[in-house]
């Protein structure tokens, strides 16, 4: 395949002797039989240590895979494949999320042939920087986010509402309290939040007027006359329930992000999150998730069209669904929250 390519990496050149190269090969070529075996499409380290960086380095077969993706050679919408996220680096998560971040928002989607887990969070970096840039402007679809429980599935809309100043996010309203006779929530909020909750089995058909309409006629409470008022709201479910909600088999719009799992260990997710929160209390918080998601070039994402996910698929009875790390998302977000 023209666009896949394939990054090797061994840091003992006895490796080399052994079956490391021809393992990692292997594993490419089940995923992808059309593989072009070339140096132009293969990269491979030998005695590269990922733990130092030196794999990094100038000289290094991964350097010139990120040049060439810097200068285009490589382009937008390629596939990298690596065996796993240490072949990247061994120096821990956060490094290996700072060379993902890097790679994905040059458009390459990174594949761990181990799990075949896809590395890729564009659609949903720029959902969420439309909030900041155009707040004004109405999506007729929402974000669903399913995972292990502690994997994080809320941190997003904790970033959001840090990002808006504590306001504008409602993180605790319920599904009846949506349909509630006087409820305004619809109109009030630039985001609702709806979170590990079981859904009622028409809740997704109950969503569908309130997504997609851009105002709507709301009885005030002690008032006779009803007032029309505009909604802004986006909508997004958290859930550990891998078919948070019950849906028509055309059903497009939710955007149902890969099933977000632990990158290493819940001990390990637990460890990163209780240091990220700790960081989101602090002044400059705020600042640099406003700075970052205004910065944001939005390129893919349609207010008014929302791509059928496989995950989605697989909610309503199709295809198997694959994985996402949130704390992966997290730390494409350039936030500077390690020493928290």
């Amino acid at each position: 395949m023209q666009n896949t390519y394939l990054y090797i990496r061994f840091s003992d050149d006895k490796q080399a002797q052994g079956s490391s190269y021809e393992r990692q090969l292997g594993y490419a070529k089940q995923y992808c039989p059309t593989l072009i075996e070339d140096t132009d499409h293969i990269y491979f380290d030998s005695g590269k240590s990922a733990f130092s960086g030196a794999n990094l380095q100038d000289g290094s077969e991964l350097k010139r895979f990120y040049d060439a993706v810097a200068g285009g050679q490589v382009p937008k919408g390629s596939t990298l494949l690596v065996e796993d996220l240490d072949r990247l680096s061994r120096a821990g998560m956060w490094k290996a999320s700072d060379k993902l971040r890097e790679l994905t928002e040059n458009g390459i989607t990174v594949v761990t042939l181990r799990d075949s887990k896809r590395y890729t969070g564009k659609l949903l970096i720029e959902w969420t920087a439309a909030i900041f840039q155009r707040p004004l402007e109405r999506p007729i679809w929402g974000v669903i986010l399913t995972g292990d429980s502690k994997c994080g599935k809320s941190s997003l809309v904790s970033v959001i509402k840090a990002g808006l100043g504590g306001n504008h996010v409602n993180d605790s309203v319920t599904y009846p309290g949506l349909w509630e006779q006087f409820s305004t929530v619809h109109a009030d909020y630039s985001l609702i939040a709806i979170e590990d909750q079981i859904a009622p089995r028409d809740a997704d058909t109950r969503l569908k007027q309130p997504m997609s309409a851009k105002s709507k006629m709301f009885s005030i409470k002690n008032e006779q006359k009803q007032v029309r008022r505009d909604m802004f709201s986006r909508y997004m479910i958290t859930s550990n329930e891998r078919r948070p909600l019950r849906f028509d088999p055309t059903v497009r719009r939710w955007l149902a992000v890969q099933f977000i799992d632990h990158p290493v260990s819940e001990a390990d997710s637990v460890d990163f999150f209780d240091r990220f929160y700790a960081w989101l209390t602090t002044p400059e918080a705020a600042a640099q998730i406003v700075h970052y998601f205004r910065s944001v070039k939005i390129e893919v994402y349609n207010p008014n069209l929302c791509p059928r996910t496989a995950t989605l698929e697989e909610m309503i009875g199709l295809p198997p669904l694959r994985h996402f790390t949130i704390s992966y998302l997290i730390c494409q977000i350039k936030l500077d929250f390690e020493n928290y």
